[in-house]
């Protein structure tokens, strides 16, 4: 792993104003402001703040786009990973860019110069539901971003307070199925992927519930614990400690298997939904044009970091799977998983 240079380190889960003493003003601020409550950054304070970003004096580095706010699991296993790239490779930055379910970030890496130095860590809302689910994006997911490689997939529980009534899902779909869509869920934007999976689970069970998106998990974690909302999908690794503490209770898993931080929480398909699983995986992009050599470059060097064995075991703490795939399989996985959304769409309807 690459040396971190302390005098020139970006750390963009840092408040603005933290930011620009402590780099030196070398890069563009982002209103980037985290949640006031301080319980957010504490809970994932080892995963956010360890791999710290780093610049190298001589090379020009690689930006990573997270376009979701810093403070979640997708952000901090991009930062994982980022600290996993080989040294010969040279540095990388995370550059968070959220917003609109992801398109923000996704649009941002589209329009960039496609010379190797700037790509998306996206994934599934960004590179496959956007686009299936709104019109006028200002990128086209299949022609303005070139697949690189399939890095990771993020864990994610279905989770309600601690304090609610609601003890099980059972208890929720029943309750939801008697009220109309007087429940809310919480989800990380507005026809992003968390939002259709819990349309389809609503489809399936016959009931309706009432959306309201967050710009990322650690501003919708406060609003569920205090009860503002009902139920929400949140990475189990964002989670864990707020279970633990007693401040949230798990329902169900929402991958196709059980997740190894979370052994007892059952799956939605053993709960009666056969055939119900969302692995949310994540993956490099970069800006179509971009030159083979430049790709393939950046393809071996994030697929080292994907098979670390430190890193898969730090984003294995953290509910986050290492996935990794090379630019052709990637390519492939990403049409069967167009064609299977494009499916589920359909069955949920109107929007």
């Amino acid at each position: 792993m690459l040396p971190i240079l302390q005098h020139r380190v970006i750390d963009y889960a840092l408040p603005v104003a933290h930011r620009k003493a402590h780099t030196g003003d070398i890069y563009p601020e982002q209103d980037l402001a985290m949640p006031s409550r301080r319980h957010i950054l504490t809970a994932f304070a080892a995963a956010l703040l360890a791999p710290q970003v780093r610049i190298a004096a001589a090379a020009s580095p690689t930006h990573w786009v997270v376009p979701f706010a810093a403070g979640g699991t997708t952000d901090a296993a991009a930062r994982l990973l980022a600290q996993g790239v080989p040294e010969g490779f040279g540095s990388v930055i995370i550059e968070n860019r959220p917003g609109a379910s992801g398109a923000i970030g996704a649009s941002s890496v589209a329009r960039a110069r496609p010379d190797g130095h700037s790509a998306l860590f996206g994934g599934l809302a960004t590179n496959v539901v956007l686009p299936l689910t709104q019109t006028g994006l200002a990128y086209d997911a299949e022609k303005d971003l070139q697949p690189v490689a399939s890095l990771c997939a993020v864990d994610f529980v279905l989770v309600v307070a601690a304090s609610s009534k609601f003890k099980t899902l059972d208890d929720v779909l029943q309750a939801a199925s008697l009220s109309g869509n007087a429940l809310t869920f919480a989800s990380t934007g507005h026809l992003g992927s968390l939002h259709l999976i819990m349309e389809y689970l609503c489809k399936l069970a016959g009931v309706q519930m009432l959306h309201v998106p967050y710009k990322g998990e650690s501003q919708g974690v406060i609003d569920l614990q205090e009860g503002r909302v009902d139920i929400a999908p949140m990475s189990a690794g964002l989670v864990k400690s707020f279970v633990a503490e007693g401040r949230l209770r798990t329902l169900a898993a929402l991958g196709d298997q059980r997740i190894g931080i979370m052994p007892d929480v059952p799956t939605v398909a053993e709960l009666g939904f056969k055939g119900f699983g969302f692995p949310t995986w994540n993956g490099l992009f970069v800006p179509s044009g971009t030159p083979s050599d430049a790709l393939s470059r950046l393809e071996k060097a994030a697929l080292v970091a994907a098979r670390a064995p430190s890193i898969v075991k730090q984003l294995e703490s953290l509910g986050v799977s290492s996935a990794p795939k090379g630019t052709a399989e990637f390519t492939e996985f990403l049409q069967s998983e167009r064609k299977r959304w494009g499916d589920i769409i359909e069955v949920i309807g109107g929007l």
